[in-house]
């Protein structure tokens, strides 16, 4: 199991196998924002940040049952990015939120967790 960094692209970088731009327009960019004083890549506004990120974790949800290309992208894409995250030591989550602010990035960062002990646990069920 690799370390999950969230990094903000502004403040550094990170390239390689083990970084994932997960900013708009890539393949795991939020289409929800809450930023309402500028222009934003994302299509739906919300109220809050919070609302923003919770959101997201539902269109992820949605996305890996997604039947369309787009959900044929996004699973592909996810299924890399896991292969990332079982291979490296780190691997780097890079978008325009502090490091302080919750972020899209954190449900990412979760869903890694998640599958990844549902696999361990799955493993150890057809060992026995």
């Amino acid at each position: 199991m690799s370390k999950i960094i969230r990094y903000n692209k502004l403040k550094e970088d990170h390239i390689g196998d083990n970084a994932f731009d997960i900013c708009r327009p890539n393949v795991f960019g939020n289409p929800y924002t809450h930023i309402k004083d500028r222009n934003t890549l994302a299509s739906i506004k919300v109220k809050t940040r919070d609302e923003a990120v919770d959101a997201y974790a539902e269109y992820f949800e949605a996305m890996l049952k997604d039947d369309s290309d787009a959900g044929e992208v996004f699973r592909n894409e996810w299924d890399k990015l896991y292969e990332a995250y079982k291979q490296f030591d780190t691997i780097y989550l890079g978008c325009f939120c502090n490091e302080d602010e919750r972020c899209h990035g954190d449900v990412i960062k979760e869903k890694l967790i998640a599958r990844s002990i549902k696999e361990k646990i799955n493993n150890l069920k057809r060992n026995k």
